[in-house]
């Protein structure tokens, strides 16, 4: 394929991309006539995708989304572009527009003009060998980044509805583990595909280029995309709703984590940490398991930061600090919103990361196992809006090999009072279905 077949490919990956977003929210309401146009811009070197906005004299308006050359050779430079690779071209490509729809969609481009943070309606995903963009991270842009991991949050999670729809045999191996099913196959390539696609952008900083201060750092971005993906990927496997942005008790989700680190990522994992370091010097890009295996994805490293800990993991106080702010980037732009009756998700900063609430306890006993009673009482916190603090688990005495007794403690989240609190725990009991022990 040659470099006009390869842009002529990327434009109809884009308008397939555009399509299919139309398709998936075709019921939500425009403001506005609103039609999208693409744009491929004559930067041989420079990685650049954008999305701006114009308006139409008719008083409608037009989405322009535009990409560099350079972004396109590089999304391809990796691939063969036969059928398999090629599929990863497409997904790549999928990924980046949906990152850019999602500025629109949430209002974000007016209200970076708003804010004085970029010139025209518009925002880029850049990294430009030829601009100087370092600066000293001030606070100056911080709901900038909050956007950033707003727009990566939807882009994964419609990039693994749209792996989850394809027929995926052959396309990662499944080496010797006969229990590595669809899930965990449609969870390890949607981790490539926007794992090896935003590297891209921060990798070019070891060629000299710098990736704006409105983007947060590598690995804020890393995390922030691990945890969206295992929200799609939990809600896939349990059936429990997935949550942007949540974050989950350690021993409630053990089970879904290991098997999401084992069966999911393991197989993948190598491969894109062999892609980081093969387009970039910059040490920041590899961040897989370092000397002691205690790098991000080590699973307890994982669980420390699903659990919000701050004391043990600095990049989850810097994380916990964007979502934090994401309540306020929501009523900032709420008015701005180019469709009608649309309800932003204010699960970036998760309040289950809200440490003022009182804590309960209560005792349970359960005849379904260990890992079945967690998976249990992680639905029913979710159902309840509870944060489970502690889950302890230990063997009834006399008991057969399923039956234990269960230490919860947990916080409330919302004004249950004391007989909501009641009625919930009641409602556990239920799912249970055991009796509590006086």
């Amino acid at each position: 394929m040659n470099d006009d077949e390869l842009i002529d490919h990327f434009r109809d990956c884009v308008l397939d991309a555009l399509e299919k977003f139309r398709l998936r929210f075709s019921s939500i309401e425009l403001k506005k006539d609103t039609s999208f146009d693409i744009r491929i811009i004559q930067f041989d070197t420079a990685l650049y995708a954008g999305c701006l906005r114009k308006g139409e004299d008719d008083g409608g308006e037009t989405i322009v989304f535009s990409f560099s050359e350079g972004l396109i050779q590089a999304l391809a430079a990796d691939l063969s572009m036969d059928d398999r690779d090629s599929q990863i071209f497409v997904w790549r490509v999928f990924w980046i527009v949906h990152h850019e729809i999602a500025h629109w969609l949430y209002g974000h481009l007016p209200f970076y003009k708003s804010q004085g943070w970029v010139s025209e309606i518009g925002i880029s995903e850049a990294a430009l060998a030829s601009v100087d963009l370092n600066g000293d991270g001030s606070d100056r842009y911080r709901l900038a980044r909050v956007a950033e991991l707003a727009a990566d949050i939807f882009a994964i999670n419609q990039l693994y509805a749209e792996i989850a729809q394809h027929d995926l045999e052959g396309s990662l191996p499944a080496g010797d583990d006969p229990a590595r099913d669809d899930f965990d196959l449609d969870a390890g390539l949607c981790y490539y595909v926007a794992f090896s696609t935003v590297a891209l952008f921060y990798a070019a900083r070891s060629s000299g280029a710098s990736v704006s201060l409105l983007h947060p750092s590598w690995s804020i971005r890393a995390v922030n995309l691990l945890r969206a993906l295992f929200n799609d990927y939990f809600a896939a496997v349990s059936g429990i709703p997935a949550e942007p942005g949540a974050t989950y008790d350690n021993d409630a989700i053990r089970p879904f984590v290991l098997r999401f680190i084992e069966k999911a990522l393991r197989t993948p994992m190598e491969a894109v940490e062999e892609f980081a370091q093969r387009v970039s010097t910059a040490e920041g890009l590899n961040f897989h398991a370092g000397e002691g295996n205690t790098g991000l994805f080590e699973p307890a490293s994982f669980l420390r930061v699903m659990s919000g800990s701050t004391e043990i993991d600095p990049l989850t106080e810097e994380l916990k600090k964007l979502y934090a702010a994401g309540d306020e980037l929501i009523d900032m732009t709420q008015n701005l919103l180019p469709v009608e009756g649309l309800k932003l998700n204010r699960a970036y900063g998760d309040t289950r990361m809200n440490e003022a609430a009182p804590e309960e306890k209560v005792t349970v006993r359960s005849e379904l196992g260990e890992a079945e009673s967690e998976a249990i009482i992680a639905r029913w916190a979710r159902d309840q809006n509870l944060a489970i603090v502690s889950v302890k688990q230990n063997k009834a005495i006399g008991a057969d090999e399923f039956s234990v007794i269960i230490d919860i403690v947990f916080k409330v989240l919302n004004e249950l009072g004391p007989e909501g609190v009641r009625a919930s725990v009641r409602i556990l009991l239920a799912m249970l279905k055991k009796k509590d022990i006086p």
